[in-house]
């Protein structure tokens, strides 16, 4: 990808006083003009974190980008690209009861990061600072990441006591070598069950690529004020290029043999001291939604069904008052709970 010496902000660009660079907004986020037929989504919630309004613009936003323009950013100014779900709209749904609401809420991120993953323009994620939870869910969608060499990803669920259900668990299992063709699916379960349960966030861009965040053919940049400019340009890049259309993936998945195999690693981590009792609870839901659930080891998954565990096990989880108690702590301390 090419490497503009230009800064660009959104900031500058709404200040050019055009009315027209505004394509639609709400609340939570805007789709600006960048020019050259570019568009690009912003995120402007507290923490740039995921709600109903941001949710409603991602899947908004790739309808109308692609109906006009070539190619779409998603990025902004701010010191974080996204610090995740909103815990306290979650948290209240959850004591409250909210179960369809909530239901729609996580379908709705769902859908609208598929549509991201397949649409028909390419789209580039320029995340910066802290990109977790969902916010890292959504690097994993994008056709291309430009990312700024002092990414801070992770998958961090755990950590509030859920599981990734925006399609996390789907493209660790992915990525880590799941997919129809897989030799030994058991081995690339248990990479991606090591990756979510650590809740591990990259000290660097680069270090995120080890730990599959970032794939070797996304790039980095080293100069905050650049990436925006650089990743409009790799995305003009990529609409100029001829594209092969992605096709949903099948995943071959172990099964039951798998789940006992991923329980009996949650056991011993348990007895060493290393996962708590609740620990082990997340620990053993999102093992049965890796290994496909009731699945037989030659049957394959869509990438639906296992968005499908995703989400029903975010939800059992939901309703658990210990996973309350640890979105309670993250919201008022900022600290996770080891309960």
């Amino acid at each position: 990808m090419s490497e503009p010496s230009s800064t660009l902000s959104l900031a500058q660009v709404k200040a050019r006083g055009n009315p027209a660079v505004i394509l639609s907004q709400n609340r939570g986020a805007t789709l600006v003009d960048l020019g050259d037929g570019v568009a690009c989504l912003e995120f402007h919630t507290k923490l740039n974190t995921i709600d109903d309004d941001v949710i409603g613009m991602l899947g908004d936003c790739i309808a109308r980008a692609a109906g006009r323009y070539r190619a779409l950013v998603i990025g902004n100014d701010a010191a974080d690209f996204s610090a995740g779900a909103n815990l306290g709209v979650l948290l209240e749904a959850s004591r409250s009861g909210l179960w369809h609401n909530l239901d729609r809420l996580i379908k709705a991120f769902q859908d609208a990061l598929t549509q991201l993953k397949y649409s028909s323009i390419p789209v580039v994620i320029a995340p910066s600072g802290r990109a977790l939870g969902g916010g890292c869910e959504v690097i994993l969608h994008g056709a291309h990441v430009r990312a700024h060499a002092e990414l801070r990803c992770g998958l961090v669920e755990v950590r509030a006591g859920l599981i990734p259900a925006g399609g996390g668990c789907k493209e660790m299992l992915l990525r880590h070598g799941a997919g129809m063709d897989a030799e030994d699916s058991l081995t690339a379960v248990q990479s991606a069950f090591d990756a979510i349960t650590g809740a591990r966030v990259s000290t660097s861009a680069e270090d995120a690529r080890g730990m599959r965040l970032l794939r070797q053919t996304d790039t980095i940049t080293p100069d905050r004020q650049h990436l925006l400019s650089d990743a409009k340009a790799d995305a003009v890049a990529l609409a100029g290029a001829a594209r092969t259309p992605l096709s949903p993936a099948l995943l071959r998945l172990p099964g039951e043999s798998g789940r006992l195999v991923l329980e009996q690693q949650i056991e011993r981590l348990q007895a060493s001291g290393t996962m708590s009792a609740y620990d082990a609870v997340i620990a053993q839901t999102l093992a049965s939604v890796l290994t496909g659930g009731q699945v037989s080891p030659n049957d394959t998954l869509s990438e639906q069904a296992v968005l499908d565990l995703e989400r029903e096990a975010f939800l059992s989880l939901c309703g658990m008052p210990m996973t309350q108690a640890r979105m309670q702590s993250l919201l008022q301390t900022g600290k996770p709970l080891r309960n």
